[in-house]
């Protein structure tokens, strides 16, 4: 990836390795953090043919919350603006149907009094994410799902903003630390 003004990084598979990043983030936050859930970090595969890693993970771990991080549509030249998010406004925070309501709304309450910066992403049914392999797996996980805004998606020049990369793994970090608090 090539390092652009503004904080911003753009290259190939930055969808990817954006989320990736913010796992980073998690578990540098986390050890600052006293917390004592058993945390299970997973870079699952093939999202795009059917979910397959994240449902094998979600089955394995038999979590009691799964924290959802990949990309959304960044704002780009006739981009409607509700489908589309700014770099460096902040992690997308989704809210719909297949989400757990309690725990996003616990999530932007803690970034709202932590001072991280999110936007709302209204989702009306499926994510198109690996959000839904935790909703439907075993009896269903609570899910929360964190975009971080990319531009160009699936293009060799993706274009994400390291703060809303940081932004993420902030907030899930604090998110798992605090959350019997919210």
């Amino acid at each position: 990836a090539r390092e652009l003004m503004n904080n911003r990084l753009a290259g190939k598979s930055l969808d990817n390795r954006s989320g990736v990043a913010a796992l980073v983030e998690i578990l540098k936050e986390l050890q600052k953090l006293h917390h004592d859930d058993n945390v299970y970090i997973a870079a699952t595969v093939q999202e795009e043919l059917g979910l397959v890693g994240a449902i094998c993970a979600t089955y394995n771990i038999k979590a009691d919350l799964g924290i959802v991080i990949d990309v959304c549509h960044g704002d780009m030249p006739d981009t409607p603006s509700d489908e589309s998010f700014p770099l460096g406004k902040g992690v997308a925070v989704a809210v719909g149907p297949v989400l757990s309501m309690k725990h996003t709304k616990g999530i932007m309450k803690l970034a709202k009094n932590e001072n991280i910066a999110y936007q709302i992403d209204p989702e009306a049914g499926d994510t198109g994410t690996e959000a839904a392999a935790h909703a439907v797996a075993r009896e269903g996980i609570p899910v929360v799902l964190l975009s971080i805004p990319a531009k160009y998606m699936h293009t060799t020049v993706e274009m994400v903003s390291v703060d809303d990369v940081v932004a993420a793994g902030r907030l899930a970090a604090r998110y798992i630390a605090g959350r019997e608090k919210v």
